[in-house]
């Protein structure tokens, strides 16, 4: 009797799990906010779906976020709300979804919307897709297949966590995390990270962070050197040596690159002086390094 009464109990348990709102848990972990030419629009319930697209509850909803557009329309929509993507294509608009952290580990989204092309997300390009968080570990870059993936990461195996916009880094390595920004652009590298040397020069992957600076880069087998070149001026960098041959002369920085994970590293202010930017650090969370082109600071080009 006693095995009845529990089987009937939970089966009551079942039907009322099962009658709650599929989207109730969904909404309250992966809710987004919507923001429209600059301005977050207010009281709307906005989600993402199973398949990671951005739904609106109603179409009071949708009629908030574009009330000039949808002005005296009627709107349908069904239990799965409306599929807001649908609207911004057919209105021709751009937009990007956004995920970034409250120096935590809980992340919330902003869905960006443009309606002026004057005004598009090319003016705050996302580094990667926005909807996953990019994770950096112990200085390597390691991508999320989805945001659940992120989830399963233990954070107990690691100091604390720095969170940064939509970037989580995660190290043991007592490095501090350094990000590079060329003329106004966070540049992503796509698998080792710069990083702090001692005595406190900043290193960063010589092919990516020439080519980051409009530079060509090739590696010479037979002189075991890495070419980097832009307009007239060739440089050499020989790893393990200080000394680096510029337009034919040979000179010597204060720190040699080195190889790291099969990247050689070299002085990212040596560099970016080299070929026309200045170099301005800002530390907080992460070191921050910007780099500023000549054209942006004269108005004229670097050759």
């Amino acid at each position: 009797m006693k095995k009845h009464h529990l089987l009937a109990t939970l089966l009551v348990l079942v039907l009322i799990v099962s009658a709650l709102p599929v989207t109730a848990s969904a909404y309250y972990r992966e809710s987004v906010s919507v923001n429209v030419d600059g301005e977050t629009i207010s009281d709307i319930n906005v989600y993402l779906d199973d398949d990671n697209n951005v739904r609106v509850s109603t179409g009071d909803d949708l009629l908030k976020i574009f009330p000039k557009e949808l002005k005296d329309i009627p709107i349908a929509y069904g239990d799965d709300g409306i599929l807001l993507e649908d609207y911004i294509d057919d209105f021709g608009y751009e937009s990007y979804l956004r995920v970034s952290y409250d120096n935590g580990r809980y992340f919330y989204y902003t869905l960006y919307i443009y309606t002026d092309t004057n005004n598009s997300w090319e003016s705050y390009p996302p580094s990667t897709d926005f909807r996953y968080p990019e994770v950096y570990i112990n200085g390597i870059y390691t991508p999320m297949s989805d945001i659940y993936q992120y989830w399963t990461i233990d954070f107990s195996k690691y100091k604390t966590p720095i969170f940064s916009g939509n970037r989580i880094y995660l190290n043991n390595d007592g490095n501090t995390p350094v990000e590079i920004v060329v003329d106004g652009k966070l540049i992503h590298f796509s698998d080792q990270q710069p990083i702090v040397f001692n005595p406190g020069r900043t290193m960063v992957p010589v092919r990516t962070v020439a080519e980051m600076l409009g530079c060509r880069v090739e590696w010479d087998q037979m002189l075991n050197c890495a070419v980097i070149m832009q307009g007239r001026t060739t440089m050499y960098i020989y790893p393990g040596n200080t000394s680096y041959l510029l337009n034919g002369k040979y000179y010597t920085m204060d720190v040699e690159p080195v190889a790291l994970n099969g990247r050689i590293m070299v002085p990212l202010r040596f560099i970016a002086e080299e070929f026309g930017y200045t170099v301005n650090f800002q530390s907080r969370y992460v070191l921050t390094v910007y780099l500023t082109s000549q054209k942006t600071i004269k108005g004229v080009e670097f050759v």
